[in-house]
């Protein structure tokens, strides 16, 4: 089995300052050594810079580092921008996140293409030209900061397994890789065809009338690219981000075939304490049994 760093994301921001502390003292108690540099605190950076140094520190102090990071996200700042208006200010906005990753010592940065379906009116091969302009832009900064930008799977069209590697396919450089995510992943699988209201059809059927292409082969077709994962279970309907086993994921197929991937640089638990209720002891004591399974 691969020694690769397992990295903890939390669901706060700069509005729990008075507890951040806490919660990485916490992690570290349950034996973690990594955080992610999520996106609410890069949210909270990018409103004040001087909370790099802060928040290092208060890792440090803990013994954690921040391995991954993930940007900021929505309709407001996916890769598939499709207000023109917007573009250059992604653009500067997706740079100074590789920016700060680079200072923070992070080197994978996981960023959506998006949802295609909230603007229906918008052809795919529009959209998913828009993510690969966008791409274009950034990737020159990724690779002089020596940061790798992760696209992520999604049930979504544009975010698709397949249409993924379309984009990747215009970009051989090793500055752009893969988010395998495990929940989005179970979302798209056959599993979900048993329900009538899911999050697949939500992107296929309600704005489009077709069926989902239904993809149970997502981790192989992402495998030579990953190089971050998300990982959370939920039961093929939503998005839960609910502890591994609480679902319908298959956990060995997914840890088998994330080892067997060449470019995997750490594995991150992606179910977020707060919004899941899940304790951090119970957080790291599934991810300890799962890795080593």
């Amino acid at each position: 089995m691969r020694d690769l760093p397992l990295t903890y994301v939390c669901d706060m921001g700069a509005a729990t300052e008075g507890i951040r502390p806490y919660i990485m003292h916490m992690f570290a108690e349950c034996g973690a050594k990594h955080m992610v540099l999520s996106c609410w605190l890069m949210e909270e950076i990018l409103k004040d810079g001087r909370l790099v140094s802060k928040v290092m520190a208060e890792a440090a102090a803990e013994g954690l580092t921040f391995v991954d990071a993930h940007a900021l996200f929505g309709a407001f700042y996916d890769l598939r921008t499709v207000d023109e208006s917007r573009l250059h200010h992604i653009i500067l906005l997706d740079k100074l996140q590789i920016a700060i990753c680079a200072e923070m010592g992070v080197n994978t940065i996981t960023m959506h293409p998006g949802g295609d379906a909230t603007n229906p009116e918008i052809p795919l091969e529009k959209q998913t030209e828009n993510t690969i302009r966008t791409l274009d832009a950034i990737l020159p900064e990724a690779e002089a900061c020596g940061v790798t930008i992760c696209i992520e799977n999604s049930w979504s069209r544009l975010s698709c397994p397949n249409n993924l590697l379309k984009i990747k396919s215009r970009f051989p450089t090793d500055a752009l890789g893969f988010c395998y995510d495990s929940g989005h992943a179970n979302i798209l699988s056959s599993k979900a065809k048993q329900y009538e209201q899911c999050g697949a059809r939500d992107r296929w059927t309600v704005p489009y009338g077709m069926e989902p292409e239904w993809e149970d082969q997502a981790l192989e077709k992402m495998q030579p690219h990953i190089v971050n994962c998300h990982l959370h279970d939920n039961h093929a309907q939503r998005d839960e981000h609910d502890l591994p086993g609480t679902g319908t994921v298959d956990w060995k197929h997914v840890i088998a075939g994330l080892y067997a991937a060449p470019r995997l640089k750490c594995i991150q638990c992606e179910v977020l304490p707060l919004r899941s209720k899940v304790t951090i002891p119970a957080l790291c004591q599934t991810f300890d049994k799962l890795l080593k399974q």
